[in-house]
């Protein structure tokens, strides 16, 4: 295909060109096709989470998601071994009602997923990827439907 490399670079570059840029807070907007806000993309947690999805003391914030009071993407590294990041947010889901549906580890990858009771508890998943120099987590959480 000739021009093939070529065109992929630059359909890049336009994309890169055209990429939203962060407000002066440094959040970035996310829209649903280029309309209504449906929340922000930042390195800030948000003010209102619920107690179960606090950072792990430690953790070292990638990025966050925020999906304006629907939940949230808190993605960030530590230092904390995989069972410690699952013993932490399973003492956090336990003391708030939750229940654990999903727990699967295997090849320095762990999910655990938990639940809240119908109407007053809401859901969390965790993603734990085990890296050389820190493991990477990604907390997800929102509200039970």
């Amino acid at each position: 295909m000739r021009g093939g490399p070529a065109i992929i670079l630059a359909a890049a570059l336009g994309l890169c060109a055209c990429a939203p840029k962060p407000a002066d807070d440094g959040k970035i907007t996310i829209r649903q096709n280029g309309g209504a806000a449906v929340g922000t993309l930042s390195q800030t947690l948000p003010e209102q989470r619920p107690a179960f999805a606090q950072m792990m003391p430690g953790g070292e914030i990638v990025t966050v998601m925020d999906m304006a009071g629907r939940g949230a993407i808190i993605k960030f590294s530590t230092h904390a071994t995989p069972e410690a990041v699952l013993a932490y947010y399973e003492g956090l889901a336990t003391k708030a009602g939750m229940h654990r549906t999903i727990s699967a580890g295997r090849d320095g990858a762990y999910l655990a997923a938990y639940e809240g009771p119908p109407g007053r508890g809401g859901v969390m998943s965790l993603s734990i990827e085990k890296g050389e120099a820190a493991n990477t987590v990604s907390l997800t959480y929102g509200p039970l439907n």
